[in-house]
């Protein structure tokens, strides 16, 4: 069966909405489960595992063991199954992006603590019952729409491990850039290397940037099991010589001088964050430095598997079958299993980025608000590209005659707008298939003390626009219909709406009928009705913004209406 399932095709008993992820572990989907009226993810597992003799056993003893694990930082699995050869697992649809699509440059140290916080709780109840991650990284925690943490993907890279092929062939499966040094060399796991894992996003968090880098996937391999670690510090100077102990214990070498347990690695950063200078929390600079460096007995098989329950350890037998190299050469590199999650605007041609935006400090911004009620939508009709190679945003129709007036920082998941100039002014417009009536949804977020008013709009068959109109100056929202010239509107409505200028991320929806009226929704809640009697038939939706600071785009979307 290909893993390319069509919008709008059942499998396994649900209904295809689109693909939205895809990597070398799984393929996902967002499905609609009709008897349940609700959506889910479904991830498909490649079909090459149908070879393996062996899987149908250890998909079925993993997918109970994950299927088990009840925990509001851990995705509900719903179902699992085989349709056909194919493999595969269906769980709670999560779609308010990754904590990847925060990283790159430094979080603050309260933030990241609270994240963690969440992850380690997760990491600490999967290993409690005796069930390892092996894959802890950005992408794979997921945020919900209130902004919590859910980690994803537990036991699919041990699903796609092989007795056969660790004995013959050596596959380990893994990111480099994540993966504990006997990760690397193929021992025998134990809670360790999650914990390792976590203090590697720690650190990517407060640094905004992983430890070790390198041309090659197997130059990474050798760095984590053979190279000091780069000082946090040397990194961010802003950090503490506190928090750099913590980092650097959490990404010992050895596993026996790790933190017992993930929660107790990021209760530590608390405490870091909280001591009077010179407080050593828990670690000397001497440990830690000898941490750093790989101090200690690494050989030892005991130390890999402290605290590990009988069902995640083994008999060590196979411990250390690798050399560095062997391991570097042989195996699967989940560098090219990171989920892809990308919008794409086909007709669009490839543009450069109009600017290379400096932002100033670290803006940090979770997921999207919580619906309070179900819109419903249907299947996808169109979203607007924006990053890459055809992005929406990438040749933006500019006002001020400076581009060093308006800039665009594209990024995986999300673009950022910042107009330096009040005298300047931004638009970005995007076809979309014409339509008499459908779904329009935006996920945006205005950074706090921004003077500026932001027009998201569709637009019609005549001379105006269908608008939600964000006013920062008059802390309100408005929707209506606005002429494309002149500057008259017809505002239905304007209310108060401080909430949406604190620099949370937030839903705005236009419900497009057929007969020219439209319905409004900001985070899933009914803000009133338009029917001016303008035509609803649009091909274009976009943005205009004039005034000075910065927004966010998540995602800007339209979908058949059900």
């Amino acid at each position: 069966m290909s893993q390319l399932l069509a919008p709008g095709s059942q499998f396994g008993g649900y209904r295809i909405i689109e693909r939205v992820g895809r990597g070398g572990m799984a393929t996902v989907y967002k499905a609609h489960q009709a008897d349940l009226a609700r959506y889910v993810a479904i991830k498909v597992l490649p079909d090459f595992l149908a070879a393996d003799g062996d899987f149908r056993e250890r998909f079925q003893h993993e997918a109970i063991a994950i299927a088990n694990l009840r925990h509001p930082n851990i995705p509900a699995v719903y179902h699992y199954g085989h349709e056909g050869e194919t493999a595969f697992i269906v769980t709670e649809f999560i779609d308010g992006g990754t904590l990847a699509d925060q990283t790159g440059e430094p979080l603050p140290l309260p933030y990241t603590i609270d994240m963690l916080l969440a992850v380690a709780s997760a990491v600490d109840y999967a290993h409690s019952r005796g069930v390892l991650h092996r894959d802890i990284k950005p992408p794979n925690v997921l945020m919900t729409r209130d902004g919590r943490p859910v980690l994803n993907d537990f036991g699919l890279a041990r699903m796609m491990e092989s007795e056969q092929r660790i004995t013959q062939g050596a596959q380990i499966m893994g990111t480099p850039q994540y993966m504990a040094p006997e990760q690397c060399l193929g021992e025998e796991l134990g809670p360790p290397a999650d914990i390792y894992a976590l203090s590697v996003v720690a650190y990517e968090m407060l640094t905004g940037r992983v430890p070790f880098t390198a041309a090659t996937p197997a130059a990474v391999i050798m760095a984590q099991v053979s190279q000091p670690l780069p000082p946090p510090r040397s990194v961010n100077p802003a950090l503490s010589p506190e928090v750099e102990l913590v980092l650097l214990k959490g990404l010992a070498k050895d596993p026996g001088e790790r933190y017992a347990t993930a929660s107790a690695m990021v209760q530590a950063l608390a405490h870091a964050r909280d001591a009077t200078p010179g407080s050593s929390i828990g670690v000397t600079p001497t440990a830690a430095a000898a941490a750093a460096r790989g101090g200690g007995s690494r050989g030892a098989a005991s130390a890999a598997t402290v605290g590990a329950p009988p069902s995640m350890t083994g008999d060590g037998s196979r411990n250390r079958f690798l050399a560095i190299g062997g391991a570097a050469a042989l195996i699967v590199l989940a560098a090219a299993a990171t989920w892809y999650f990308a919008f794409r605007s086909p007709s669009k041609p490839s543009a450069p980025v109009v600017a290379a935006a400096t932002f100033g400090s670290a803006w940090t911004v979770g997921s999207p608000a919580p619906q309070k009620a179900e819109v419903p939508h249907g299947a996808p009709i169109w979203h607007a590209a924006l990053a890459g190679p055809g992005s929406d945003f990438a040749t933006p129709n500019l006002f001020g005659n400076s581009v060093s007036k308006v800039l665009i920082k594209e990024a995986p998941g999300y673009v950022d707008v910042a107009i330096k100039d009040a005298n300047a002014r931004a638009r970005a417009m995007s076809s979309m298939p014409p339509r008499p009536g459908y779904i329009a949804e935006i996920q945006m977020a205005i950074r706090p003390g921004s003077k500026m008013t932001i027009r998201w709009i569709t637009r019609t068959t005549d001379a105006g626009d269908h608008a939600m109109v964000m006013r920062s100056d008059a802390q309100i929202l408005e929707y209506g219909y606005y002429l494309k010239t002149g500057g008259a509107a017809e505002v239905a409505n304007n209310a108060p709406n401080p909430d949406l200028f604190t620099g949370k991320p937030f839903t705005l929806t236009m419900d497009i009928t057929p007969d020219d009226s439209f319905s409004v929704f900001l985070n899933g809640e009914q803000l009133g009705n338009y029917n001016g009697g303008h035509p609803s038939t649009t091909g274009t939706m976009g943005l205009e913004a004039f005034g000075t600071g910065e927004f966010r785009v998540l995602s800007m979307a339209a979908y058949e209406r059900t």
